[in-house]
C-alpha cells in the first residue's frame, strides 16, 4: 500500500480516538475522560496510531494492530 494512503488512515483513525475525548457518547453517559483506566487506554492507542502514521511502512502493521 501506498505510505501515504497508510499514513493518512493511520492519522484518520487517532483523530477518531482525539474525537471520543471531545464528544459525548450519550446524553445519559459520562465523558470518556471521567473514567481514568478508558482514557489511559485510549491514550495510548491514539499515540500507537501516531506511531504507525509516523513510520508509515511494513512495521507500522504492528503498532496498529497493537493500538
Amino acid at each position: 500500500m501506498e505510505a501515504r494512503k497508510l499514513r493518512l488512515g493511520f492519522l484518520l483513525a487517532a483523530g477518531a480516538i482525539a474525537l471520543a475525548f471531545v464528544l459525548p457518547l450519550a446524553p445519559e453517559i459520562f465523558p470518556l475522560t471521567s473514567r481514568p483506566a478508558m482514557s489511559a487506554l485510549a491514550g495510548a492507542a491514539g499515540l500507537l496510531f501516531l506511531l504507525a502514521a509516523w513510520l508509515a511502512n511494513d512495521r507500522s502493521t504492528v503498532f496498529a494492530l497493537i493500538g
